[in-house]
């Protein structure tokens, strides 16, 4: 939504009369959600060069100082600017995951990505080989990308539809605005490229639903465009068709949300984000606590937990100005 919203204010704008602080914003904003979304912040410092005059400095050191605090907690809990970015970590800080252990930065990085690829649902590569040379491709296909069609899917052909239903009732086209038209180009082009990134280092539903939705919808107004502009009955068709099939998603989604609900227990209601038959196995290091969990996750847990066991072994535990450090050993 908040990528959408981010699109829409270049919309409604020309170059030289853009909010580059609503822009700004809404990138800090998203950047801080999904590091993803750091893509966007080109797009905002383009605007700004060509708005600079326009620009409110005291907002605009506001949105940053939020980033550098962002950016500074990150290397006081895991000696990376942006974890896992091998290029973006330092290996100087006793905190540091450094390269005699197991799960070092550049090993986390691939281990993410390919993950995020399906990695899981083959056994034929390692990790590393599986994110080289597109390996990932057919497994991936296979899989998580039926995944992504059957969520998208209604979406798709509720467009569709109404774009069918416009060109049944509207045979002539109306003249295109040149502006409108290189505006919505322009937007069509830079979903696409946020698109490709997505698909190319994280392609899971949830990291790109975003980007998948704007290229969509953008695809869908570049079609209708002829057909709505200057006719109002067709705008009017659109709205109606709108809020028809924004019920049908809701009538959809309301049993899925009460599938698992049970009226003695309210707290039912709520996703479980606790697992209780994990089979955790308590040890100490240093008198603190750490759970360690039989299962490749920990859920949500009252005291910190992992599933690497051999890490475990190889960290000590430091208390300074009422924070936890986990510190790597030093190993000769």
């Amino acid at each position: 939504m908040v990528f959408l919203f981010f699109i829409s204010k270049i919309l409604e704008s020309t170059t030289k009369n853009v909010n580059c602080n609503d822009l700004l914003a809404l990138s800090v904003f998203s950047f801080l959600n999904k590091i993803t979304f750091i893509i966007t912040f080109p797009i905002t410092i383009f605007y700004i060069i060509k708005n600079i005059k326009k620009l409110k400095y005291l907002n605009s050191i506001f949105y940053i100082s939020f980033i550098l605090l962002w950016l500074l907690k990150n290397i006081f809990t895991t000696g990376c600017v942006i974890y896992p970015l091998p290029n973006f970590c330092f290996d100087k800080f006793p905190w540091s995951t450094n390269s005699n252990l197991t799960i070092n930065n550049k090993n986390a990085f691939i281990e993410i990505s390919a993950w995020a690829k399906g990695f899981p649902d083959q056994k034929k590569f390692s990790q590393a080989m599986y994110i080289k040379n597109m390996n990932w491709l057919e497994t991936w296909s296979k899989n998580h990308f039926l995944i992504i069609l059957k969520k998208i899917l209604i979406f798709v052909l509720s467009l569709i539809f109404i774009f069918i239903l416009l060109k049944k009732l509207n045979k002539t086209k109306s003249a295109w605005d040149a502006k409108s038209k290189k505006k919505i180009i322009s937007s069509l082009i830079i979903s696409f490229l946020f698109l490709t990134y997505w698909f190319f280092n994280a392609p899971v539903y949830r990291f790109g639903y975003s980007f998948l939705a704007s290229f969509i919808a953008f695809i869908f107004i570049f079609l209708t465009y002829p057909y709505v502009t200057n006719n109002k009955s067709n705008s009017n068709i659109i709205k109606k068709l709108v809020y028809f099939f924004l019920l049908i998603f809701i009538f959809i989604q309301f049993p899925k949300i009460f599938k698992n609900f049970n009226k003695e227990k309210l707290s039912n209601f709520w996703p479980s984000v606790i697992q209780k038959n994990n089979n955790y196995r308590q040890i100490s290091i240093n008198n603190e606590k750490i759970l360690i969990s039989s299962k490749e996750n920990c859920f949500y847990t009252k005291i910190p937990c992992t599933y690497y066991n051999d890490l475990i072994n190889k960290v000590i535990i430091e208390k300074k100005f009422n924070y936890k450090f986990y510190i790597n050993k030093k190993i000769n």
